[in-house]
């Protein structure tokens, strides 16, 4: 993560500048991108996603005909 940094390093017109509120709003977009980094270098390392889940298929052992159909039948 990064290292703390003093209060006031980046002046409000430079923050402005770059479409900036506050230095509150630059230590957001730096979080968000500390994620992507980390989740691009284990996608890079070949390591899954923490998101992401294995599927499950919880129908798939149960007979058809016990399976009840979403329409009506004609």
């Amino acid at each position: 993560m990064t290292s703390p940094r003093p209060s006031h390093i980046f002046p409000k017109s430079k923050l402005q500048a770059e479409g900036l509120d506050n230095e509150a709003a630059l230590d957001e977009i730096i979080k968000k991108l500390e994620v992507d980094l980390k989740k691009a270098r284990k996608k890079e390392a070949g390591e899954a996603d923490e998101g992401q889940e294995e599927p499950t298929f919880p129908l798939v052992d149960i007979p058809d005909a016990d399976v009840r159909p979403f329409l009506p039948h004609p």
